[in-house]
């Protein structure tokens, strides 16, 4: 290169150099990009959209290709496998118009997490403190890519208590005792008499377990009376390297530490139904809740999870009737065995 410049120099001429990538990212060759949706809209209820142009609607969880990004408030896209284009509001106008009407309410009191809700305990739950500033993680396009299908390593359970979630887990373990494990939490306390290691919690040393706190070691935990629980990613780990799949009853603030490329999890929100259709799900069954405020809380709880982590599912099931969504999960998880591809996060891929 030197010895290129010099001879031009002396012959009174100039160089031009032209710099290439070394590595060409296979993704944006053919500037193909596909967004899941994570809200609803319409053109015809859009008081902003442009006059004389055609506009594209969508749903919730629909995969769009997005065809021309010039536009810094419109894009042009189009429903994968269909040929309709129109525009849909960019994610930076989408998110000023979502910013303003974005008022959080008081959640730290409703979406707590799991052991506070257990007999008298109360226990101020780390995860907990997460989902104040979760109410501000607003998502409303997701890149994804198209892969082939593949078995989920974690299937994660959210949603408030009530609602059949636990009697549903307990049932897919007793009839597929060779395909899944549950996760169990770990706790400081001392084991009580009728208590073995491993059978409902593990037994740790507290300084040990805090240390491990402290590392981030855990998806969530809590204190009560001066004891710890909480539960541990390595736990899933050992599930997942054992051949096996985890199953996770977690607060859905621990979403964000699971769905990752490690654990591919598919997430099941268990959804409280209309206080008409709870109070007969709790007639006729031999539930605890019983009384409106109860019911109340359970619906107003499952409503703000919803409107948080909603982003989150990939699955929503209607809680209440322990039978009825037993089954339903039950074809949902036969139907994604039989599928041949699958869209995921682009960070699963890449």
């Amino acid at each position: 290169m030197a010895e290129t410049v010099s001879e031009s120099q002396s012959n009174g001429g100039g160089v031009t150099v032209k710099c290439i990538p070394a590595f060409k990212d296979s993704r944006t060759s053919k500037c193909q990009v596909h967004m899941r949706c994570h809200f609803e809209y319409s053109p015809n209820e859009d008081k902003d959209f442009p006059k004389g142009e055609t506009g594209l609607s969508f749903q919730p969880c629909d995969i769009l290709e997005i065809i021309d990004q010039t536009d810094s408030d419109w894009w042009q896209a189009k429903h994968i496998d269909e040929s309709k284009t129109g525009i849909i509001p960019s994610l930076k106008l989408e998110q000023t118009r979502k910013a303003a009407n974005l008022i959080p309410k008081n959640k730290q009191n409703k979406i707590l997490g799991k052991f506070q809700k257990k007999g008298k305990k109360k226990i101020v739950y780390q995860t907990c403190k997460n989902s104040i500033f979760d109410c501000f993680d607003v998502r409303l396009y997701e890149e994804v890519a198209k892969m082939p299908a593949i078995e989920n390593k974690v299937i994660a359970f959210v949603g408030t208590q009530g609602l059949g979630k636990k009697s549903v887990i307990t049932r897919l373990l007793s009839n597929y005792a060779d395909r899944y494990v549950s996760v169990v939490p770990d706790t400081s306390r001392e084991p009580r008499e009728d208590e073995e290691q491993k059978k409902g919690y593990n037994f740790m040393n507290k300084e040990e377990m805090h240390k491990d706190i402290l590392a981030g070691k855990y998806y969530e935990w809590g204190e009560d009376k001066g004891n710890y629980y909480g539960s541990k990613l390595s736990s899933i780990r050992d599930i997942i390297n054992s051949g096996k799949i985890a199953l996770v009853d977690c607060e859905a603030s621990a979403l964000k530490f699971l769905r990752t490329a490690e654990f591919m999890p598919f997430i099941v929100f268990f959804n409280a139904p209309d206080m008409q259709t709870l109070q007969k799900y709790n007639q006729q069954s031999n539930s605890k809740v019983s009384t409106r405020e109860e019911l109340d809380r359970i619906i107003e709880e499952s409503a703000d999870i919803s409107e948080t982590y909603h982003h989150y599912f990939d699955k929503t099931i209607e809680g209440g009737n322990a039978e009825q969504s037993y089954n339903t999960l039950r074809e949902v998880i036969e139907a994604r065995s039989n599928m041949t591809h699958q869209w995921v996060p682009i960070s699963w891929v890449y």
